[in-house]
């Protein structure tokens, strides 16, 4: 039971943030962005090394400020200066902006798939007693 309880919650918390995430990109704008540098960090996949790469992306928006950002989101393939990328930034406040990748689904399927774990592992733990 307490499996299942954990497996609720996970789902739950699934789902606050699929809610969370549709309605940031709803508000959100778009701009096309240029990358203007890479941050380089490293750190680890179980025991194995790993490096990421943080875009430093610059974009313009529709009023002609002009942005600079530092993704959140690290990258396992570098990209080179000057390759565009999209962008998505908060029009009220676009230094509040994020390189536009599927990745900001991770969290939410991070949670859905430990939900639908401990949900099956509370289930066969509990037929098999």
């Amino acid at each position: 039971m307490l499996l299942d309880a954990y497996g609720v919650v996970l789902l739950l918390i699934f789902l606050h943030l699929v809610q969370r995430t549709r309605e940031r990109l709803k508000s959100s704008a778009q701009a096309q962005g240029t990358v203007v540098g890479v941050e380089k960090t490293t750190g680890s996949l179980g025991d194995q090394p790993r490096t990421y790469y943080h875009l430093r992306v610059r974009f313009t928006t529709p009023d002609g400020r002009t942005v600079v950002l530092t993704s959140a989101i690290g990258f396992d393939i570098q990209s080179d200066v000057g390759d565009p990328i999209p962008v998505r930034y908060s029009p009220d406040n676009p230094w509040q902006a994020e390189v536009d990748h599927p990745l900001v689904w991770m969290p939410a399927a991070i949670a859905l798939l430990g939900g639908l774990g401990f949900l099956v592992a509370g289930i066969v733990v509990y037929l098999q007693e």
